[in-house]
């Protein structure tokens, strides 16, 4: 096994501001991480604390991937455009809603302000071109 579980850290303090990622959707369900949309070869997208009212100046910029009820994986959404490196992607405004759902209603203005998004995905599998939805 290379690991037992998935930490954040949502703060300076590496002990107090870390808390762990669900390890299956069931759990995931019961906290704040809500189910955004499914996109094949990535899994079913969760964002935390995720609402149509969400403040996108608060956006939490990290994201949970599940597939077939397992965690299998993460990613980051940061605001702006980082084009210095072809290891991200730099999804249309358009695409938001493969994966994030709901759509928070600043989110259109949040996108413009900022150039846009630079997105990134890590995989706990071999082959997550496998992963169907």
């Amino acid at each position: 096994t290379t690991g037992t579980g998935l930490w954040l850290q949502n703060g300076p303090d590496p002990i107090q501001d870390s808390f762990s990622s669900p390890m299956n959707q069931t759990d995931a369900n019961k906290t704040k991480w809500v189910q955004g949309a499914c996109f094949p070869t990535m899994g079913v997208h969760y964002w935390y604390d995720n609402r149509l009212d969400t403040d996108c100046s608060h956006f939490f910029p990290a994201f949970l991937m599940y597939n077939e009820g397992i965690l299998t994986g993460f990613g980051w959404a940061a605001a702006g455009k980082f084009e210095h490196t072809n290891r991200a992607e730099y999804p249309p405004l358009a695409a938001l809603t493969s994966f994030l759902v709901p759509v928070p209603t600043c989110m259109p203005d949040f996108f413009h302000e900022t150039s846009g998004f630079t997105t990134m995905h890590v995989y706990f599998v071999a082959a997550p071109w496998n992963l169907r939805c």
